[in-house]
This record gives structure tokens, sequence and C-alpha cells, in this order.
């Protein structure tokens, strides 16, 4: 882990008028490795972006377009994913690059009309380690063991490396998730609370109720799925073997859906399904989203955060679970009652 400080400051031109010193903005050129990889137990590949810093004279964003100016020369990239039990190593797994097509309407000033590519290192397969009891759900990796990423670049000699522990899986329970027949009742009258289980790595936790329901349009041959989100935020504590929870009030819960679900009379609307989505990151990783968090001052001592041994970037893990529930009978009666007054639709 390292941190480095580069200081940012703005300057008042009036004071330097008379100042006419020059010098020479770009330097040497250097081999500056940028490297983005979280790794997830509950993905059954894993994705790398391995690209390189670039300045020179002239408009950056014209730089930016041509993947010369982004990418190494995958010829002489060998990347590769170790998983170690300790100091034993358990696997290797070879990353390879793929060029994948960003999509078109996702455009940013570095996107290239011309090249809508971006060069992503893709894990070649391998095997699972687990099946989750209560979900089914394939586990990937085992959590109690690290993972380290090693690049090595043929022409320079340069290698790159980093390594994290994983976030393993958090266990939910509130409400309670029975996996014959999961449903979830909203008490409109009390504080609904959602509850789970601290994992050992975990540093940020987000949880989130979606709703989703079923859209008829006149004229339509099928319905259209859509859905809202309640989102409760982040949490950093407690310390490890606590549980989290979040409460929301029932009748304002239902409220909440009667706001955001557009009035429309012409619809007919059946409600579907829940879900709780559990998003959980490593402490790394948080610590870089929170140096790079936007800033609240003008001038002030601005960190850049990286855990490669060589270069700037993050190597960390996360983790997202998403428990499916049906739609209490009592929760649709209430969800039904609550759009009477605004437009009938369900």
């Amino acid at each position: 882990m390292r941190i480095k400080f580069l200081a940012l400051a703005i300057s008042i031109m009036t004071l330097f008028q008379s100042c006419e010193t020059d010098f020479e903005l770009n330097t040497t050129w250097k081999d500056i490795p940028i490297v983005y990889g979280i790794i997830n137990p509950s993905s059954r590949t894993q994705d790398i972006r391995i690209q390189r810093a670039f300045l020179g004279e002239g408009n950056a964003m014209t730089f930016a377009q041509i993947a010369d100016s982004n990418y190494y020369d995958t010829a002489f990239i060998k990347a590769k994913i170790i998983e170690m039990d300790g100091n034993t190593e358990v696997k290797t797994i070879k990353l390879t690059p793929k060029w994948v097509r960003r999509d078109s309407l996702n455009q940013t000033p570095f996107y290239n009309p011309s090249f809508p590519y971006v060069l992503i290192y893709k894990t070649e397969a391998y095997p699972y380690f687990d099946i989750d009891d209560l979900s089914g759900d394939t586990i990937w990796f085992d959590s109690s063991h690290t993972f380290k990423i090693e690049i090595t670049n043929s022409k320079n000699g340069k290698i790159i490396t980093s390594s994290t522990p994983l976030v393993g899986r958090v266990n939910l329970k509130t409400p309670n998730y029975n996996v014959s027949n999961p449903q979830l009742s909203i008490n409109p009258t009390a504080n609904n609370s959602i509850k789970w289980s601290k994992t050992g790595s975990g540093a940020r936790f987000e949880s989130i109720l979606r709703f989703y329901y079923k859209e008829y349009h006149p004229g339509m041959r099928d319905t259209t799925l859509n859905f809202v989100d309640m989102n409760f935020g982040y949490l950093t504590g407690p310390t490890s073997g606590s549980d989290f929870v979040v409460k929301y009030y029932g009748e304002n819960y239902y409220k909440h859906l009667g706001t955001v679900i557009p009035s429309d009379r012409t619809v007919k609307r059946i409600a579907y399904r829940f879900s709780i989505i559990l998003n959980v990151i490593e402490e790394e990783l948080k610590i870089y989203l929170d140096v790079n968090s936007p800033s609240t001052g003008i001038i002030q001592e601005r960190p850049l955060y990286t855990n490669m041994s060589e270069g700037y970037g993050i190597f960390s893990s996360a983790n997202s679970q998403n428990y499916i529930f049906n739609v209490a009978a009592t929760t649709n009666t209430n969800i039904v009652n609550t759009f009477k007054n605004i437009d009938n639709s369900f």
C-alpha cells in the first residue's frame, strides 16, 4: 500500500504578470502502468484493466482516442492471477487480452467512434470452489485465500504485482429467507428491518431494497418489467463479528412507491417480486474510493492512492448478493391500496 501526496493550488495570474520564466511542461517519457482489478468470488470471470498513462504536446483528448496512447502492445504483456493459501500456491489463472466493444450510447470524451473498443484482460476458465447452501449460487473462489496479480512487460522487464484478501459472502438474517418459498412482507404500521452479518475483510456495505413490477400498456402484446430501488446508503461499522441493521417504516415505504412510480391511468401494473441486494467492498478499495471522492475545498493537499508495486491503480475485491423474494399477499394488498387514490394502476 502506498499513498503519494500531490499539492494542488490555484495560481492568481495578476500576481505573476511580471514573471517571464519559461519551463518545459513535458519531461522525459516514462512508462507508467495503470491497473484496475476488482476480484468478485461470485463471478465466473474476472476482468482486469491494464493500460498506461500518457503525456504529450497538444490536445490530451485527441491522444486519449488513440489506442496506442492508452494500451500496451499485448504481445509484450503476460498477466496472471495467483490464488494463495498462506505461502502455498493453489492455482494460477491466466489473463487473456480481449478487445470488447464499448456501448456507443455511453460516450465519454475518450470515445472514438472509429475504434469503439476497450482492452480488457479476462480470466481463462477455472473450476468453482463451492455452492452456497442457502441461495444455490456458485462460489468461484475460497474467501479464506488471498489473490495476487502479476503482470510482466517483456519489452522493458518491468513486473507489476499486488495482492488482496477476498470479501466473503454475508449471511442475511432478517427478513427470513425461506429457500422453498421466500416471501417478503412489509408491515405498514411498524419498522421493518434488513439485517446481515459482517464479513472479516468487508469494509463498506451497501443495502438496497428493490421492488419489481410488470406493466402492461394498451396496444402492446407483452408486459414490461420495471423496478424501483430504496437505497439505504453505506455502512462501515461495526467491528468484525457484529451485525448490520437498517430500518425503514412500512407506511413511508409505500408512500415512496407512490411517489417514484409515475402516475399513469392508461396502464395496468402487477406487483412481481422484491430483491434485497447486499454489496460489500474490501478495505483497500474503500480507501481508494474515499481518497478519490470529490474535493470539498479549493486549495488542499490531494493524495494519490495505489496498492500496485509499480505504477498506479487498485487491485482489491468486492462481492454482491441478491436475495429474491415473492410479494406476500398482504403486501400486495397494501400496494394496490396505495395506488387507488393515485392512478388505480395496480
